[in-house]
């Protein structure tokens, strides 16, 4: 990329009105959606001149990238100012025409639309030949691009295979810098962007309840950074299902089918292959989630039953995902360029615990967490508060669709927000006994090793990531303060584990699922003065009682002034008629309210369970599940367990809850990260 403002220092403004160039190709290189293997032999995408020769070489040497996801195969993200001019240098390497047509204004449609249409000249390229084009940069925000030069929504076309990126406009005079190492970025799907600053701007306080204990943190963190505040920007692409084929290797069969038929194995290849949706080219299916869970079965490695769903968006259970893993330290300013690459579908974007304006720049636009997107549009979110929201909590939080059949087939990243600095670099062991990562050794055994600073528990390297340039850094993490995820005392290859029980001298309910006892470690991560149901968040709430107060026999009531409100619910199974006509559900789930039978017991019709609560307010809620271990099948559902293999199914639930405050650590409803 040739650029006269994209020079220099970050502190260094540019100038207004920049001319920046991109060289752009268009090739054919294979995509592979994730470390299983699942790939598009017939990928299209567009990348910046200078990674041809890598492309190049992926594309001719593909047996040595089949099995992972390759950093520089990804979606195209160009980067420009408000009021820039970007000019294009496109050449097309694919055996068909094709160009960039943006969806935009600021264009000649006569000669820089990407596309031959009606009278106009065309403004595609030939194969093997170059076109030009100018676009002017009138407002801010993110805009897709894609091929006109086949417009095919099938497997025949282009947009399938991945030919699709998108331009985002910055704020006037911003800067553009690599997350990981804070040196110049030419492209990617992540920046740390910086508009223009006042002269003398002193960093924002990475830990302000410091500085002002026991003081509402809505009095002193910000819902909304400034316009000149530095931010972490995250572009993902939704788009279509592709065309794909499994990974070049044996998988695991289907454990029901064998014991149904012993030979099914031999075309376990293509079995019960369903569709992919992807994000940004990867994707991370529940079969192939659920094909480990079957060898773990078959080898006898569980120490924990695990069925269905329960574990399959847990990194202790598989590792990270191979789809996004958007990376934050506590209070960054984000914004999520959110973009629907793709021609058919639509989506839905939800972001656990966070939540935004409908629109970002109207802050009396309706409050939302979950935002539908159509086909060739793009959105910008900015989640108030920044990382770690409100209650600044660290951990892991899920994105997905929330069209559920989407979800299933790939379309979930991880949102994590560190509480310590990550520099990308081994540091000291841990001094907690017992906290230890696999190491695989050369004859294949795996052994314990102690956990180390700068990795993950099973022995991954952290990523570095830069703090921002007018933010304070977070602490250090030291051996007894190690921060997320090492405070955790879970197992990496298996079930992850379940909250601890905070109270000391309180004796722990015999009916209730928490791990009885904290480790001294996460006792140390503890926040002493939190709401009622928050562990591990960090802004000590005014005139909450510590868990090591003298009265903790008492339980953890309130802050003054703050109201509880406490309801005891379960979840049973019961037939659901849904009209007069006989249509009915015999395999109803529902929650209810504990002390109440379920509806065609006592006579009153099944109807979706809610209740209300004031602003403020902080509602305690328990869970009984009373749902039986075996449920028969029907023509429409299987039996669980769907054989004997699987062994009976514990049929773990829980409650998730949208818009609301909460420790997603401990009070998620769900098994993230």
């Amino acid at each position: 990329m040739a650029d006269s403002a994209q020079t220099g220092s970050v502190a260094q403004v540019t100038s207004p009105h920049a001319k920046r160039t991109y060289d752009v190709i268009a090739i054919e290189v294979p995509v592979v959606f994730n470390r299983f293997g699942d790939h598009d032999h017939n990928g299209r995408i567009y990348a910046l001149a200078q990674h041809k020769v890598q492309l190049d070489h992926i594309r001719t040497h593909f047996r040595l990238f089949a099995q992972e996801p390759h950093p520089l195969v990804r979606p195209l993200v160009l980067r420009a100012c408000k009021g820039d001019t970007v000019t294009i240098n496109f050449t097309n390497h694919l055996k068909g025409p094709a160009g960039i047509h943006l969806v935009s204004d600021g264009y000649r449609v006569t000669s820089d639309d990407g596309a031959a249409v009606g009278v106009n000249p065309s403004s595609l390229a030939k194969p093997g030949g170059n076109r030009k084009y100018t676009w002017r940069c009138e407002h801010e925000g993110v805009f897709p691009f894609h091929d006109m030069g086949h417009l095919s929504g099938g497997q025949d076309g282009t947009n399938a295979h991945g030919l699709f990126g998108a331009l985002v406009v910055e704020p006037a005079g911003s800067r553009w810098t690599d997350p990981e190492n804070g040196g110049a970025l030419s492209d990617g799907l992540y920046a740390d962007v910086h508009p223009p600053k006042p002269v003398g701007l002193q960093k924002t306080p990475y830990a302000p309840w410091e500085k002002h204990p026991n003081v509402d943190p809505r009095k002193v963190l910000k819902a909304y950074a400034e316009p000149h505040e530095s931010f972490r920007e995250f572009v993902i692409f939704f788009h279509d299902e592709p065309e794909f084929a499994p990974g070049h290797h044996a998988v695991e069969p289907d454990p029901c089918r064998l014991a149904v038929n012993p030979h099914h194995g031999a075309d376990a290849h293509n079995d019960m292959l369903p569709p992919l949706m992807c994000i940004s080219y990867r994707a991370e299916p529940m079969i192939n989630r659920e094909r480990v869970i079957w060898q773990k079965l078959r080898e006898g490695s569980l120490t924990k039953q695990v069925v269905n769903e329960e574990q399959h968006h847990s990194s202790w259970m598989f590792g990270d995902p191979s789809t996004p893993v958007l990376q934050t330290y506590l209070g960054d300013p984000v914004r999520i360029r959110l973009v629907h690459a793709g021609v058919k579908e639509t989506h839905v974007f939800h972001l656990h615990v966070y939540e935004w304006h409908a629109v970002p720049e109207n802050r009396n636009s309706p409050l939302i967490d979950a935002i539908s997107i159509s086909p060739q549009t793009g959105h910008t979110i900015v989640p108030l508060w920044g990382a770690g929201n409100l209650q600044r909590v660290p951990g892991d939080v899920i994105w997905h669709c929330h069209l559920y059949p989407h979800f299933h087939e790939g379309m979930w990243g991880i949102f994590r927000t560190f509480d310590t600095l990550q520099a990308g670099t081994d540091g000291p062991l841990l001094n907690e006994p017992g906290y230890t990562y696999p190491e695989q050794q050369d004859d294949g055994s795996i052994v314990q090793k102690h956990r180390r600073i700068g990795r993950y528990p099973d022995g991954t390297v952290i990523t570095r990531l830069e703090p921002l340039p007018d933010r304070e850094p977070p602490p250090r993490p030291t051996p007894d303060m190690p921060g997320f995820p090492l405070f955790i005392p879970g197992t990496p290859e298996q079930k992850a584990p379940v909250p601890p029980w905070p109270y000391v001298d309180k004796p722990m309910p015999a009916e209730y699922d928490y791990r009885p006892v904290a480790t001294p470690l996460e006792r140390r991560h503890f926040n002493h003065r939190p709401r009622p149901g928050e562990l591990f968040t960090k802004f000590p709430y005014p005139d909450a009682v510590s868990f090591f107060a003298a009265d903790e026999t008492q339980g953890h009531p309130p802050p003054k002034g703050v109201t509880r409100v406490r309801h005891d619910l379960a979840v049973v199974k019961n037939e659901v008629l849904y009209n007069d006509d006989g249509w009915h559900d015999p395999h109803g789930h529902a929650f209810v309210l504990a002390d109440e039978a379920p509806p065609n017991e006592s006579g009153r019709r099944w109807e979706p369970l809610f209740f209300r609560a004031r602003v403020d307010d902080v509602l305690e809620l328990t869970l009984e599940n009373r749902l039986p271990q075996r449920i028969e099948g029907n023509v429409f559902d299987p039996p669980q367990p769907r054989c004997e293999v699987l062994g009976v199914p514990l049929a773990e639930c829980g409650l998730h809850v949208h818009i609301v405050k909460f420790d997603p650590i401990v009070a998620d409803g769900a098994s993230t990260g």
